[in-house]
């Protein structure tokens, strides 16, 4: 449906999630922390714990995130950032990421979000062995070939 990457950016870049933004102080302070990185893309998370989703998209871009990362697993947060990047006049530059409980089956339904990355993490990372077995048998036997 689309293909399929390992990870976020072919580029260098630096994921600050919201454990990292809880010890460094907030969203501004994470990114002020890595800003001399200049040549890794900066990704941030975001959960709309400690304000409004829309609100910590705002400050992220603000403070020097590349990639805003919308880690909630609900499709009107999208909706909310993306009016506030478009009001910001960024949403050319900045790039949006999607996810929280992404499951494989969602993405039809998904897809039609204006996300530049859908992330589906569970669902690929722990997926299930394929229970599968073959037995081969000779083509005058019982059932005539492989089952």
């Amino acid at each position: 449906m689309g293909g399929a990457a390992y990870s976020i950016s072919s580029e260098p870049f630096v994921y600050l999630d919201k454990n990292h933004i809880e010890v460094l102080g907030g969203i501004r302070e994470s990114l002020m922390a890595v800003r001399d990185m200049e040549d890794h893309r900066k990704i941030v998370q975001l959960k709309g714990k400690k304000k409004e989703i829309a609100s910590e998209a705002e400050e992220a871009v603000g403070a020097g995130a590349d990639i805003v990362f919308i880690d909630t697993g609900r499709p009107k947060d999208v909706k909310k950032v993306m009016g506030r990047l478009l009001r910001l006049g960024v949403r050319g530059r900045i790039e949006v990421a999607f996810s929280g409980s992404v499951k494989i089956d969602d993405i039809p339904r998904l897809k039609k979000l204006d996300v530049d990355y859908l992330c589906i993490g569970r669902d690929i990372l722990d997926a299930p062995l394929l229970d599968m077995k073959m037995e081969v048998m000779d083509k005058d036997g019982p059932g005539g070939g492989i089952s």
